[in-house]
């Protein structure tokens, strides 16, 4: 099988904290940062140098290390403009153009945000039947929700809990419009049917509604219950962290008929517990290694029966604290993605 690697480090984070301590690495030249681009944090493990590369074109602001000449750009607005103004959809598109003059070649993507995978996705549909490929996403978080049930819940959040994280006084939390970004790609996917609800499996999820959110009588949290549960209904495979740990996953993805699979990693999936090198940690603990090792050997099994491997990406990492000391111990976010990339690839080329 012939691959493309491709490397994205695309990185349009609106958080005020995060464009902030962009500046200040600017600034210092990025010191104490192991590698400035995703994409050579895996590669320095990979068993294999002789690898076909191309590169997305992403303006230098946007980048995950963005060139100290763009600073004057960094700004929570400049960000959430081009977020709004459907940006993130407009380098997907990208993406997909450049996967496209590759026809010959399976992708493999190293990148930052995630909502890249939808323009894989979109150009792998270009050339396989849409019908004949399962979507399979390890994330910790169900990647479809939309701005105005996401500022919902931020705002139902500040004024129901007194240790929200979230600012009361940020303009940006209101009035959103709704876009395809990191949050909602996955939402973009199924109802633009590019890939059929029933063919989406999205496996580890952490923030699946808990029982109580249920009995909330308050329309912001009953937005977000209704658009989750909805995209289930409709036909999306959701399968949580705790299914994962019960070994019920085997009996979830058996049934898998299609001829070609496509695997995305959020590196999150094991965030909190075997990395610290993915963007959002916001306390929910994935998967550990070992447990995420499991998982794989279940959707190996696929290729034993003939299922090919039409795509691959890993996305979601934070350069800044990949591979660089985290509570007393060295991250090992590029090591562990590096090699389950490495065995993806293995299995599905015998």
């Amino acid at each position: 099988m012939n691959y493309i690697f491709i490397d994205a480090p695309f990185d349009p984070d609106e958080r005020e904290p995060r464009i902030e301590m962009k500046k200040q690495y600017a600034l210092n030249g990025y010191k104490g940062i192991p590698f400035k681009d995703p994409f050579d944090g895996i590669i320095q493990y990979f068993p294999s140098s002789r690898i076909e590369k191309d590169v997305l074109n992403i303006e230098p602001w946007l980048l995950g290390a963005p060139d100290p000449i763009c600073l004057d750009l960094l700004t929570p607005l400049s960000f959430i403009s081009f977020i709004d103004a459907n940006g993130c959809l407009e380098y997907a598109n990208n993406l997909c153009e450049l996967i496209e003059k590759n026809s010959d070649k399976t992708p493999v993507m190293v990148g930052i945000d995630h909502s890249l995978t939808g323009g894989s996705i979109k150009a792998i549909t270009h050339r396989i039947k849409n019908t004949d490929i399962s979507l399979l996403i390890f994330d910790s978080h169900f990647d479809a929700v939309t701005s105005d049930v996401r500022c919902g819940l931020i705002q139902y959040d500040i004024e129901n809990n007194p240790a929200s994280i979230h600012n009361p006084y940020d303009p940006f939390i209101r009035d959103r419009v709704n876009s395809y970004n990191t949050d909602s790609f996955l939402n973009y996917i199924v109802e633009e049917e590019v890939i059929p609800f029933e063919n989406v499996y999205v496996i580890g999820v952490s923030d699946y509604p808990p029982p109580i959110a249920l009995e909330i009588d308050d329309p912001r949290v009953k937005a977000y219950v209704n658009l989750y549960t909805g995209l289930i209904e409709k036909g999306i495979n959701v399968i949580r962290k705790e299914d994962i740990l019960k070994n019920n996953l085997h009996d979830m993805i058996k049934d898998i008929s299609t001829s070609h699979i496509y695997i995305s990693f959020d590196v999150d999936i094991c965030g909190n517990s075997s990395v610290d090198g993915a963007r959002f940690m916001d306390g929910y603990v994935g998967l550990y290694e070992r447990d995420l090792r499991k998982v794989l050997f279940s959707i190996y099994k696929l290729a034993k029966r003939g299922v090919k491997l039409a795509g691959i990406d890993i996305s979601e990492i934070d350069i800044y604290t990949a591979e660089n000391k985290y509570r007393g111990k060295r991250d090992k976010t590029y090591s562990i993605f590096s090699s389950i990339l490495f065995d993806t690839l293995k299995y599905f080329s015998r």
